[in-house]
């Protein structure tokens, strides 16, 4: 991991019509249907359409025990995997309403901490710390005071923090925001990757991104003008990370949770990405994969040692897949030779 360069943030005031126009951080891949069925996207949602919000509201509007069956009910439509029983409900809520009162006589303590997202995202303020307090002032028609940061520097902040609980934990690719290079991987070339596809496959395409792994190539792929975008990695933790990733890009991407040694089946799409998963895959069910989506196919094979194959050898290599397609035309090669990439047909 590259070395955290202090940010020093800087302070305003959130006017109390503006808190609505805030965003939520913390859309998690079990939330992330609930909201497609109700907003039409999972990556854009006010801070006042979180569960803590629905909740005060009722709890100001209703007997308590009906406010806190009204926040079971609601917690329980998202899917939430906590508070749906009485007794953890009736313990939030109490704790919401003594916040609630503390704050009403002695005002909103210290600040809280917002994320700037970047040119051409969602172009909103993020919460990063201080959800409760502003749903809060939200009630008690109160400004709140802030510190803001870029959200580059918060995204640095959490990987970073991830490596110190787990020394092994390492970011795999490289994560690129406006075309730079914010935080640094093992593998530092996807963006020289992505603008091997070409764009014509790209823009206003649906795309399959099979191991999505941080679902920067997701990203990039919708930056590019794909008008549908479904990662799809089996780790839950990486895809989580990927989902408030989103809230500051607000692009069509979808992430779902899948063990790609099996085949996995979302309907048709007009493109394929398919990196560096060969090794990690079971064969025919990747096939049956790719097959499935019926659309153009970019795959990437791992990385080789030694020795370093020429082409024809490389594709012998790869031909448990490569020859159930057409075409299988290079694309790209790194510079050591290691990787190649190849579009293919149905």
């Amino acid at each position: 991991m590259q070395k955290l360069t202090p940010e020093t943030p800087r302070l305003m005031t959130v006017k109390h019509a503006d808190i609505s126009s805030l965003l939520y951080l913390w859309p998690q891949l079990d939330t992330q249907d609930y909201f497609l069925r109700t907003l039409g996207q999972a990556h854009t949602i006010s801070v006042l359409n979180q569960e803590r919000a629905v909740f005060m509201d009722a709890l100001l509007k209703k007997p308590f025990d009906e406010a806190v069956n009204i926040f079971i009910a609601y917690s329980k439509s998202r899917k939430l995997g906590w508070n749906h029983d009485q007794r953890t409900g009736a313990a939030y809520g109490k704790k919401l309403m003594a916040f609630y009162n503390f704050v009403k006589q002695n005002g909103l303590p210290g600040k809280i901490i917002l994320l700037e997202g970047p040119p051409g995202g969602t172009g909103r303020l993020i919460v990063c710390d201080g959800n409760h307090r502003l749903v809060i002032a939200h009630h008690l028609g109160l400004d709140v005071e802030a510190q803001v940061y870029s959200c580059g520097f918060w995204m640095r902040q959490e990987w970073a923090s991830r490596q110190r609980q787990e020394p092994k934990y390492h970011l795999y690719q490289s994560i690129f925001l406006d075309r730079k290079e914010i935080i640094i991987g093992k593998r530092r070339d996807a963006l020289d990757r992505m603008d091997a596809v070409r764009r014509e496959d790209l823009d206003g395409k649906s795309v399959l991104v099979l191991g999505a792994n941080n679902c920067h190539d997701c990203f990039m792929a919708a930056e590019l003008g794909a008008s549908r975008v479904l990662g799809v990695d089996i780790n839950a933790e990486q895809l989580n990370y990927a989902m408030r990733t989103n809230t500051y890009y607000g692009l069509p991407v979808e992430m779902r949770q899948f063990d790609l040694r099996k085949p996995f089946d979302a309907g048709p799409f007009d493109t394929v990405l398919a990196f560096s998963i060969y090794d990690k895959s079971d064969k025919p069910a990747l096939v049956q994969t790719m097959k499935a989506a019926g659309g153009v196919i970019y795959f990437e094979g791992h990385s080789l040692h030694e020795p370093i194959l020429e082409d024809a050898e490389y594709r012998k290599r790869y031909a448990p897949v490569l020859s159930h397609f057409s075409g299988a035309e290079l694309v790209r090669e790194t510079p050591n030779l290691a990787r190649r990439m190849y579009r293919v047909t149905p």
